[in-house]
């Protein structure tokens, strides 16, 4: 029997090379689709809420991406943010069937895309010791020419870029001003809106700050309905709230609303006197509470009682007594905010008065995010004590630490389900004689027409965006801005990021249920502590160069003075030929010193670039060379084995 014949080794590799081709063909029409993200967080992987505000673009998008090449070539941090922002945006355009295409910009000074980006709104920060100016900020167009941008991407929100993204592109789709309704009995508005208790003189700063981004449109107290309009209904110490008020909230929520709450055991804002024999009621006077829908909704907060803090006392002074800290009064920082949402992110501090606390009782159904809490050092005072007790030195004394964590401000999610079992009954009118004598009966064909009836929501389909503060003092002037008059006009001077923390809750509960529901992110960049130690470097010898520079500069104006005061005509402005000579010295010093200073940065920048370049040898060379002497070895050893075994 004849043996085969050995297949030459040129042919097999010809084969080997046009398979190569051939699959390699076939993965670039075929496969071209495909995403596959290996990142240990999945960075580039869009969240489904992007998805779905990706999917609502029904009208061409145009982003312009704006970034100095020149400017930033010695900013290798930045220059890599910038290619990571750039592919998480080619996701964005992917994702889009063609709604959103990206064009990249480089603003080269006095261009005319330099002009195009300040007429975007963009801004432009100075770099240190080039006198030029770098850009690097998002800005968006739609069909009809509105504008949305991002200024300048900061690294520091580097976290929220995806919901920042996904702000503008929202903002785009929707560019009519969302409409806020608000519903208080707090004299936080001007009469001029309608309401008789409103504030004669003015409004509150935070009602000015929201009417600047916001339609604010009052809801009165004793409605029985929520306009179809509001996209986000505010509700600011409710007191003794008729039923149809009550179940008017209910509906709005059942359908589908968004509402942010702002409730409180003890509101100091209140300015109501109550003499000291006065006893103390089920419920406090200034105190106000959505307890009678919370509880059928799936949680609760704490009535009769407010959160007392060791640790994060503000100063408050007493009258008659000198300023100490009031374990009541709370300033909270970074540290009990949550960082990984954006409304409290990036705040400095937020302050309270008498707050209360925030629990869940249907932990199955609902899902509490805390934004904002106490310390462990803290715990549930009696608000008894906080009436009657006007030194701050005795709430000290009786104040044992519970060792837990009150929640403050949450946001709540969940399917809820309404409070009522249909429309409560309309409330009876009295019973009497009109005017002239007559009677009601009298006057029947002069009733209004009966309002249309809606059908009732007993649950809601979906999941619900509700935010809850246990504080309405969070919104006064006096915790958290100063207001001055000076020349006529109103000088504010923010102590606190108050404005802040409540701006970004509208903001992002009137920017949609998948915009509420894009959580931070992990950072894009990872630390290279190999980079980080030659920036590290390079920052001393910088320094070391520059203070150099500053001695020089010190002893020749020195050696200046001297030789000044020497000559014989003090008032002569005519420089000697010593003068001269050592002027042109310095000049020329200057000069080689900035060039030493501008060789520090290139180099330092070469530095992290060959570094750069050495990473990309060992992932795009080492890595499938190592894995091909692997398959080698496998090779030698299989051949090895075979020609044993035909021995």
């Amino acid at each position: 029997m004849k043996r085969d014949m050995p297949v030459p080794q040129a042919v097999v590799y010809v084969l080997l090379a046009l398979t190569f081709l051939v699959l390699t063909t076939l993965s670039n029409t075929a496969l071209k689709h495909l995403r596959l993200d290996l990142t240990e967080n999945s960075i580039y992987t869009l969240s489904d809420n992007t998805l779905k505000i990706i999917e609502g673009i029904d009208q061409p998008i145009n982003l312009y991406l704006f970034f100095s090449e020149t400017v930033s070539r010695d900013y290798s941090p930045l220059r890599k943010y910038h290619t990571q922002v750039r592919e998480l945006l080619e996701e964005y355009v992917f994702h889009s069937e063609g709604n959103i295409q990206l064009h990249l910009v480089d603003p080269e000074p006095f261009s005319e895309d330099e002009d195009r980006a300040t007429g975007f709104g963009l801004q432009k920060v100075p770099v240190q010791n080039s006198g030029d100016s770098l850009y690097f900020g998002l800005a968006g167009t739609n069909a009809v020419g509105n504008i949305e941008a991002i200024p300048f991407l900061q690294t520091s929100r580097e976290v929220f870029l995806e919901y920042d993204i996904g702000k503008l592109l929202y903002s785009l789709l929707n560019p009519k001003k969302p409409v806020l309704g608000l519903m208080t009995d707090l004299p936080m508005y001007p009469t001029g809106l309608g309401s008789p208790i409103g504030n004669p003189d003015r409004a509150w700063v935070i009602i000015e700050q929201l009417e600047q981004l916001f339609t604010v449109k009052l809801v009165f107290t004793d409605s029985d309905r929520v306009d179809d309009d509001v996209d986000l209904l505010m509700v600011a110490h409710p007191q003794r709230l008729e039923e149809q008020t009550l179940y008017a909230i209910d509906q709005y929520v059942m359908g589908g609303g968004k509402a942010v709450f702002f409730v409180d055991p003890h509101a100091e804002v209140q300015e109501i006197p109550v003499p000291a024999d006065t006893p103390l009621p089920a419920a406090d006077i200034r105190s106000s509470s959505l307890n009678r829908l919370f509880n059928a909704w799936g949680f609760g907060v704490s009535e009769g009682t407010v959160v007392a803090d060791f640790d994060h006392a503000l100063q408050a002074a007493a009258p008659g007594h000198a300023p100490r800290r009031h374990i009541v009064l709370l300033g909270y920082r970074q540290a009990n905010m949550n960082q990984d949402d954006a409304i409290t992110a990036m705040l400095g501090q937020v302050n309270f008065a008498s707050a209360s606390n925030i629990e869940v009782t249907d932990t199955e159904k609902i899902r509490m995010t805390p934004l904002v809490q106490s310390g462990f050092n803290s715990m549930l005072m009696p608000l008894q004590r906080l009436r009657f007790v006007a030194d701050q030195a005795a709430l000290e004394r009786g104040f044992v630490a519970s060792g837990r964590e009150y929640t403050i401000a949450a946001k709540i999610e969940g399917e809820l389900t309404s409070a009522f079992d249909g429309p409560p009954p309309p409330p009876k009118e009295e019973e009497g004689d009109g005017e002239d004598g007559e009677s009601a009966a009298d006057n029947e064909e002069e009733k209004p027409a009966e309002k249309p009836q809606y059908p009732h929501i007993a649950q809601t389909t979906g999941a619900a965006n509700l935010l809850v503060v246990a504080d309405v003092d969070v919104l006064s002037d006096r915790m958290w801005v100063t207001v001055r008059e000076f020349l006529g006009q109103r000088i504010q001077q923010p102590h606190a990021n108050n404005r802040d923390f409540i701006v970004n809750a509208v903001d992002q509960y009137t920017g949609g249920s998948e915009l509420i529901g894009i959580r931070g992110r992990a950072r894009l960049s990872r630390p290279f502590t190999r980079v980080i130690e030659l920036e590290r470097k390079s920052s001393l010898e910088y320094r070391e160069t520059e203070e150099n520079l500053q001695r020089k500069l010190r002893e020749t104006e020195q050696k200046l003075s001297e030789l000044q005061s020497r000559r014989a005509d003090v008032k002569s402005t005519i420089l000697t030929a010593e003068q001269q000579q050592e002027l042109a010295g310095f000049r020329a010093q200057m000069l080689q010193t900035r060039k030493e200073l501008r060789e520090v940065k290139h180099k330092l920048a070469r530095d992290i670039d060959a570094l750069g370049a050495r990473l990309t040898a060992i992932n795009i060379g080492a890595v499938p060379a190592a894995v091909t002497l692997l398959a080698l070895l496998f090779a030698f050893i299989r051949h090895r084995r075979r020609s044993r075994h035909e021995a």
